[in-house]
């Protein structure tokens, strides 16, 4: 092989792998913000005028309520979330009050005392729980999140070391099939009728899946 075709060889190797290292960031930084993100799933309360933020590990809450002398029209054209096309709409919005899931905690009593019942519709506050699914959804993603970064640093180090590109690929597709069972376990319970469906006292709400752009790899 001649000098000339040795570098061209190279060049396209090199190519080659820059390419596949900028999707493989660009899935990496998707994950993350998957991670810290707060809307999954997203419902507006208009007795309230609150629309909630449901994530994996965090909860956010938009109020509307001390803002009176609006009208109807006012909230359905400027505060629904499907109406938020700009991306400096955070800018004008009123600032999201958050919560942690783990401080979250419904006594079993209070449970009692409002006669609770596990087969009727739950409302708002269930879903501010840590289920069960979520921990098992955030646990796939956060291992994924973590086996992308390694995948991530070996893919530098392939650009003076070859043979770690083999290595890069296989924790690419560990993570890649990891964030799949992850994202596949939250869209299948979070599509369930316990899970999409709130009854408060004013009406019954479903619940929207916003985090469609989440899926990477």
């Amino acid at each position: 092989m001649s000098a000339a075709e040795e570098s061209q060889t190279k060049c396209s190797q090199k190519t080659a792998l820059s390419f596949f290292f900028l999707l493989e960031l660009t899935a990496h930084v998707l994950c993350c913000v998957a991670l810290i993100s707060p809307s999954w799933q997203y419902v507006y309360l208009e007795n309230g005028r609150t629309e909630h933020h449901h994530g994996l590990w965090l909860d956010c809450k938009r109020d509307y309520s001390h803002d009176y002398g609006r009208s109807r029209e006012y909230y359905e054209t400027l505060y629904r979330l499907n109406k938020q096309q700009s991306p400096f709409d955070q800018f004008f919005l009123t600032s999201l009050l958050c919560v942690y899931k783990f401080d979250y905690y419904i006594d079993t009593e209070d449970l009692y005392d409002h006669n609770h019942d596990e087969n009727r519709l739950q409302d708002d506050a269930n879903q501010h729980l840590l289920l069960g699914w979520k921990i098992v959804s955030l646990a796939a993603l956060g291992f994924a999140t973590l086996t992308a970064s390694a995948a991530l640093l070996l893919s530098i180090c392939a650009f003076c070391h070859r043979t770690l590109i083999c290595a890069a690929a296989v924790l690419v597709t560990v993570a890649a099939l990891l964030s799949s069972m992850g994202l596949l376990i939250f869209y299948i319970w979070a599509n369930h009728q316990d899970n999409n469906i709130i009854k408060e006292e004013d009406g019954i709400y479903e619940v929207t899946l916003i985090m469609n752009w989440s899926f990477f790899s």
